[in-house]
Order: structure tokens, then sequence, then C-alpha cells
């Protein structure tokens, strides 16, 4: 199942591989200010980063070490494709962010579910923050612990991937965000889950 699983998440990454990724900033200035444009995304329901899920869900609970670790190699080089620095992802009225449990600076998509794996959104702020995010990536306490309308994918150097980190005991995974305010949002409508499974 699992090899199965791992040759269509190939296709499909051949498939995608003329996708567009955000280009860092160049020269100074801040950073957050940003990797500017909003570029439109699927994540988390395209069809790819569902496959992605899969796969970790299947890696956290194989007994075979060694196909657990291909599963998550494979699952975390296709979701370094569809997660994406310096892409913004917006709730909306169908889906909003929400605050997860217990947790200060962790948000969820009200709409997202994916067996059992658990995806939340991680902020950051000057007081909790992870080694590894700039502090132009740091998100203001006025908007810390609060959902936002809209966030933006900030880097994460020392993650599973470009902005992303997995616990396998958990079967959660983690995507950086830095929470913008609805003026930085560019008041947009907000994007929500279409009926095809990405956003419309």
């Amino acid at each position: 199942m699992m090899r199965r699983t791992a040759l269509l998440l190939s296709l499909l990454a051949l498939a995608c591989a003329g996708a567009p990724r955000v280009a860092p900033p160049v020269g100074g200035g801040d950073a957050s200010a940003e990797r500017t444009a909003a570029v439109p995304v699927s994540f988390p329901f395209d069809e790819l980063s569902r496959a992605a899920f899969d796969l970790l869900s299947e890696s956290a609970v194989d007994s075979c070490s060694i196909c657990a670790r291909e599963a998550r190699e494979e699952a975390f080089r296709i979701l370094n494709e569809t997660i994406r620095p310096g892409a913004v992802l917006r709730g909306g009225p169908d889906c909003p962010f929400l605050a997860a449990p217990d947790a200060g600076n962790e948000f969820l998509l009200s709409c997202f579910a994916h067996g059992e794996l658990t995806l939340l959104f991680r902020a950051h702020t000057a007081a909790n923050r992870l080694v590894g995010i700039e502090s132009a990536d740091l998100t203001p306490d006025s908007l810390a612990g609060r959902p936002a309308a809209a966030a933006r994918i900030i880097p994460f150097p020392y993650g599973d991937g470009d902005a992303f980190l997995y616990h396998p005991a958990e079967n959660r995974l983690e995507v950086m965000v830095r929470p913008l305010p609805r003026a930085a949002a560019g008041g947009k409508a907000p994007l929500a889950p279409g009926a095809s499974g990405g956003y419309d």
C-alpha cells in the first residue's frame, strides 16, 4: 500500500514540477513586508498535499522503521512543493482560523480534516519562538493568540521542510506562519475550500 501511495506521489510531483515558487526577498528592507505578493495556494486541500498526509499517517503507524522513514521523506519532499514560504493562506466564513486547544500561538483551519493527522499553523512571538525564525517574521503581541483572517507562511531553516515541522509520535504537522492584520491581507474576499477540494 505504501509503495503504491509513494508511486502516486511521484507521478503527481512530476505533473506539478512546474508550479511557481515565491522568490526570497532581494536586498535590504523589512523581510516580512514581504516576500510581497500573495500567491494563490491550494494547500492543504489539493490532492498532492492530501497524498502526502496519507504517507505521514501511514508512517506514524508502520512497524517497519525503514518503510516509515522512507514514507516521511517522500511526504516531506512533496510538502516542500505545496507549503511555500511567502504564500498567504486565507480563512473564510465557512473555514475560519481557530485557536488550537491548549496552544497559545497555534491555529487550525476549522474545515480541515484528514484522518488522524493534526494540522496546526504556528505563529512566533519575541517571547515564544523557535530558533531559526527571523525577527522580521515574528508576530506582534497585538496579533498573538488571536485567530487572523489570513496568515503568511514563513521560512523555518531547522524543520523537516522549508516551512514546516512534523511530530511523528503525535502525527502532527506544524506550518510556520505570521498572522496578518486584515489590511495586510489586501482587503480581498477570503478564500474557502471549493467543491473540487481546492481553493476557489
